[in-house]
């Protein structure tokens, strides 16, 4: 069986008026004004659109030909389809993205992290692995999440070229063509592509732009599908044939510190990774994008207006933890420059105020205290958050000052003193009202550096 991802229609995509349609990748640039990337998954849509730009940025480095006008250069198109021949997903011959004479059998679900399968018992719906097959479109997707979502586990599984998984921001167009032209950041060296030439840099050694975006973090061979009239267990789609096996093993180590994905997010010279908000069995609190935004401003070239699709892939270890994915936009309006200074340190203020501990009669309240202590972050912050998050506009524009954002929190911080602390006695009131008036306050530093 034989199946090209440049000539078959594999790309999930969603037109102006809503439909969906699966496209090749052909079709897809040919409609590029029309339509977007449609998956569901946000791990899908990140995987996919860096597969896509990358291989606008290989036809541009071989063509010569500016991205220019409103629409993909022909000539892109054109050289696209004589290369047809490196994108075979199956068939004999070299297969795109894999490699023949792997030996560790794996089932087909290993590409596709969020069917829960083996030991990920506590879904209502599980899969057998072996039993519960995939399409091929869905393999495709699955495939090009090699480089951006795999992590070290056994035996001897190392994770991609970023490590542990950044969170990837994008500036997130009306359409394909839009996207495409707001990310459109070449670098002076790009290299190539694992299609066209195996990864061959050390830890150590620089990469190139297209090798970087490309290399997998596993070897991979898909078997060839089975005649099956059941639906994909990702998609749902009856493609009349399903893959349940693959080859799937270590590609050695790929980690590379000198590496900047170009899609990554970083504070004082280090990547923004996703933190495990369920570490303590409870959602303690919401994914707070503001907090991000400050880094977004110093790490892309973003405009007024642009939205920007963050995704963030906590892990543990081994163990995927949680995907998230949010869109904020970046105010129209004009940036007042101390305001993102300011909010660059509400996070650690937040913080700050949440920690502070009253312990009434010291180890007899103790359990007490912190079990209400944990009720309040669990239920009052993330409504507080959500609020913040809606003020940013207004905040950016210089029109709200950080005392302003920082009294959103009072909700919180009175109700924490109502309930820590109760009784008339003077020492009580004094006690309640240091706790309820406890808002968070800009954090700057003197002149010996000490923050005050």
């Amino acid at each position: 069986m034989n199946y090209n991802i440049i000539r078959n229609p594999w790309l999930f995509m969603v037109f102006k008026d809503s439909t969906t349609r699966r496209l090749s990748i052909i079709e897809a640039l040919e409609k590029a004004k029309q339509a977007h990337l449609a998956y569901s998954n946000p791990m899908d849509r990140v995987a996919v659109f860096r597969f896509l730009l990358a291989a606008m940025y290989w036809c541009w480095k071989e063509t010569a030909v500016p991205i220019q006008g409103d629409r993909i250069p022909k000539e892109w198109v054109d050289y696209l389809e004589g290369k047809a021949d490196l994108f075979e997903f199956l068939g004999e011959g070299k297969r795109f993205m894999q490699r023949s004479g792997l030996s560790r059998l794996r089932p087909a679900s290993e590409l596709i992290h969020e069917i829960p399968k083996g030991n990920n018992f506590w879904h209502f719906y599980h899969i057998r692995d072996y039993t519960a097959g995939i399409c091929t479109h869905c393999m495709v997707s699955g495939t090009l999440r090699l480089p951006l979502f795999f992590v070290s586990g056994r035996p001897n599984l190392k994770s991609g070229i970023n490590g542990s998984p950044p969170i990837y921001a994008i500036r997130w167009g009306k359409n394909l063509w839009d996207t495409i032209c707001l990310n459109w950041q070449p670098r002076e060296d790009l290299g190539e592509p694992i299609w066209v030439e195996p990864y061959r840099y050390k830890p150590e050694e620089k990469v190139p732009l297209l090798s970087g975006m490309t290399v997998p973090a596993r070897l991979l061979y898909i078997d060839d599908p089975i005649l099956d009239d059941r639906p994909c267990c990702v998609c749902g789609e009856r493609p009349g044939s399903l893959h349940y096996t693959c080859k799937f093993e270590a590609a050695g180590t790929l980690e590379n510190p000198n590496w900047r994905d170009p899609f990554e997010i970083r504070s004082a010279e280090k990547t923004t990774k996703a933190s495990d908000i369920t570490g303590t069995k409870k959602l303690k609190y919401d994914v707070k994008t503001h907090r991000l935004l400050p880094h977004i401003m110093d790490s892309m070239n973003v405009k007024p207006g642009d939205r920007i699709l963050l995704v963030g892939f906590a892990v543990d270890k081994a163990k995927y933890v949680d995907i998230w994915e949010r869109v904020i936009r970046v105010p129209k309006e004009k940036i007042a420059e101390d305001s993102i200074e300011l909010l660059s340190n509400l996070h650690k203020s937040i913080k700050q105020t949440a920690s502070n501990t009253y312990l009434p009669n010291r180890k007899a309240r103790k359990d007490r205290a912190k079990k209400l202590k944990e009720s309040l972050q669990n239920d009052l912050l993330p409504d507080a958050e959500s609020k913040v998050d809606k003020l940013m506009k207004e905040y950016l524009a210089g029109e709200l000052t950080f005392d302003a954002i920082a009294s959103v929190y009072s909700k919180y911080t009175r109700t924490a003193a109502r309930m820590l602390v109760t009784g008339i006695s003077s020492k009580q009131i004094s006690d309640r009202n240091l706790i309820a008036y406890s808002l968070p306050k800009a954090i700057t530093e003197n002149d010996s550096g000490k923050k005050q």
